[in-house]
């Protein structure tokens, strides 16, 4: 978030599939690793391990920021 004293958030609305899953992340993360491998890894792993799964491949890449990434998978009824 830096050290200013405003904050710019982008948003947006989504209808949720019981399927879908979604990572909030750092921007280390986008730096080390291009949206196609993310969504790569989105499809083929589980929620649980997919954090880790992405932090590692981060620091892999030698990150140049912190990684952070929390990832969710919707499950169950609306």
């Amino acid at each position: 978030m830096g050290t200013s004293h405003s904050l710019s958030l982008d948003h947006t609305t989504l209808e949720w599939k019981t399927t879908d899953k979604f990572i909030v992340c750092t921007d280390g993360l986008n730096g080390a690793i291009d949206d196609a491998s993310i969504e790569a890894q989105l499809q083929k792993s589980e929620s649980t391990d997919l954090s880790e799964l992405l932090i590692n491949c981060a620091l892999e890449r030698r990150a140049l920021d912190n990684v952070t990434v929390i990832a969710v998978q919707c499950e169950g009824k609306k």
